[in-house]
């Protein structure tokens, strides 16, 4: 078996060497990594306050710098599992790339996107743009050869993204902030389980716990149910004082698209099904992100204005279910 390896390295020796002279195109994940990018952008333009080009730019570069980091990382640590797999061994360290290099391009991206965000930006989307590595890389990477559960803490750090750009322009996590992390994290659902659909055999030979190789009858389900949150991100942008009243229609056609496109991959889980959930997801974001660009009004009165309320109705019920609660004891 070593000498296979060994072999297959010594195939590939040339062209891994070409490679590694552009390291970047083998940890800037295509779609995904420019979809992160462009999660951020929107974060900062949708974030209260005047638009600055310098600092958004120095945003861009410091998350696309730890996107890099953290995608050198997970492929530093699923090498092995790497080479296993069609869909991935064409990658850096599989066709024989220097482990040593990767790793120095690795720390070299995490810190300088991590100081970038720190020293020219703020100090609160360096520290999401770090923990984001290290949830990404120390977390799920080694969790997804454990617990199927890997999936919803890729997730939570798909999540991050929109929220690092909103953070960059007010230095906070105010509720629009919230909102763009959630409309992520729902989003990712449908597309992942329609990924791991189509990729079962593969994550098997890579030893991986995925949804779709430990229950496979949950995943059309959680892919259906999981797209239905996201018919509630129109009247959540508007009420945090995001966009206008328009977008809470305008957002019902992509949204609504979103979940007509998950029910047949729900109603009969196929290889073709999870294809064409996959394509419509990716049409699906750029449209909502879209939206809420023509749309933004950033007024924070609106959402302070909505969590007043809540605590109103909050002061005006507490009477009553202490009664209730008494009376019951």
């Amino acid at each position: 078996m070593l000498a296979g390896t060994a072999a297959y390295a010594s195939e590939h020796h040339t062209t891994a060497e070409s490679n590694g002279r552009n390291l970047a195109s083998h940890y800037f994940k295509g779609t995904l990594s420019t979809y992160i990018v462009g999660t951020t952008a929107v974060g900062y333009y949708m974030a209260p306050g005047e638009v600055s080009k310098k600092t958004w730019a120095l945003t861009l570069g410091g998350t696309a710098l730890t996107v890099l980091s953290a995608n050198a990382w997970n492929q530093i640590f699923e090498a092995e599992s790497d080479r296993k797999m069609q869909r991935t061994a064409g990658r850096y360290l599989p066709l024989g790339g220097c482990p040593n290099t990767a790793i120095v391009f690795a720390a070299t991206t995490g810190i300088a996107g991590g100081y970038i965000l720190w020293k020219y930006v703020h100090p609160l989307p360096a520290k999401m743009a770090v923990i984001n590595i290290g949830l990404y890389a120390c977390i799920y990477t080694p969790m997804k050869r454990m617990h199927w559960f890997n999936t919803w803490v890729g997730g939570v750090v798909g999540a991050i993204p929109p929220m690092i750009g909103w953070a960059a322009k007010t230095g906070g996590t105010e509720m629009g902030s919230w909102v763009l992390g959630g409309l992520l994290f729902f989003w990712q659902m449908p597309h992942f389980m329609a990924i791991a659909w189509k990729n079962q055999d593969d994550y098997e030979k890579g030893g991986y716990q995925m949804l779709v190789n430990t229950d496979r009858e949950a995943v059309a389900g959680v892919a259906f149910r999981y797209s239905l949150p996201l018919l509630l991100i129109g009247p959540l942008s508007y009420y945090s004082g995001m966009t206008s009243q328009w977008f809470m229609a305008t957002s019902l056609v992509p949204t609504v698209y979103a979940v007509a496109s998950a029910y047949p991959f729900y109603e009969q889980p196929t290889v073709l099904t999870a294809r064409q959930l996959f394509f419509s997801s990716l049409k699906t974001l750029p449209v909502i992100m879209g939206l809420l660009l023509v749309h933004r009004v950033a007024d924070p009165s609106m959402s302070q204005r909505v969590l007043s309320r809540l605590e109103g109705v909050a002061h005006s019920l507490a009477p009553s279910l202490c009664q209730s609660v008494s009376s019951g004891l």
